[in-house]
This record gives C-alpha cells, sequence and structure tokens, in this order.
C-alpha cells in the first residue's frame, strides 16, 4: 500500500527541510532553479509540501490558473520506497480536485510514465484529468 501524503504546513516547513533538501537539490540539478527556489514558494504559498510519515516520499506541486482550465503542476516529485511515483497518483489527483483543478500536469523526460499512466495526454507534457 502507497503510504498517505500529508500537506506540511509553512511553519513546520523547518521541521522537514534537512531531511529533503539534499533530495531536492538532486532533483533540480541542471533545471533553471534550486532548492531554494522550492522552499521559497512553499514558505510564501505559491506551492505546496505534501510527504509520507517516514519523509520517504514527498511532492512539490503549485496550481497554475489559466484562462481555460486550472491545473495542479508536480514541481518535484521523489520517492525512496518500492512503490513507484505513479503509485502516489489517486492522492495526487485528490489534492487537485480540493484546489478545484481540472488537471495533474508534470515535465518528465522519462518515457516510462507513459506505459504507467496510460490515460495521460502526452505531448511535452503528462496531463491527467482528475475526473
Amino acid at each position: 500500500m502507497t503510504p498517505p501524503l500529508m500537506k506540511v504546513e509553512q511553519s513546520a516547513l523547518v521541521d522537514v527541510w534537512g531531511a529533503l533538501v539534499d533530495r531536492i537539490a538532486a532533483v533540480a540539478e541542471g533545471q533553471p532553479w534550486n532548492a531554494l527556489h522550492a522552499g521559497q514558494a512553499i514558505l510564501s504559498g505559491a506551492a505546496e509540501l505534501w510527504v509520507t510519515a517516514s519523509l520517504s516520499g514527498f511532492v512539490i506541486v503549485t496550481v497554475i490558473s489559466e484562462p481555460w482550465q486550472k491545473q495542479l503542476f508536480v514541481w518535484v516529485a521523489c520517492n525512496e520506497i518500492e512503490a513507484n511515483a505513479a503509485a502516489y497518483l489517486p492522492q495526487i489527483k485528490q489534492i487537485a480536485k480540493r484546489h478545484g483543478c481540472e488537471v495533474v500536469q508534470f515535465f518528465s523526460k522519462r518515457k516510462g510514465f507513459r506505459r504507467v499512466i496510460p490515460d495521460a495526454d502526452v505531448s511535452f507534457v503528462y496531463s491527467i484529468g482528475v475526473e
């Protein structure tokens, strides 16, 4: 069973940041952003951090409002347990629904997501409807 994701409130970020910052920095390698940007976005409320109780898995998400739809963008996803990242999709869809989003989006160069999320609309962005 996939561990549940719990939202980290801005005031509690300091309690988990030390355990996550190196992993966030690793994901950020080669990107136009870094772990500090992620931390600032969480503290400002522009992004949300959701973690498992053991901190083995986490996601950083942000809501993007376009004139045609509202999207939950998965900025960072990291998981160190046996379940693959796609196993968290039902929980991420619930987060999207709470925000009134129509789709979940993320960028990835990994072709394997097409296999594990066959209903995704794939162009350069993976879009998954939240029904």
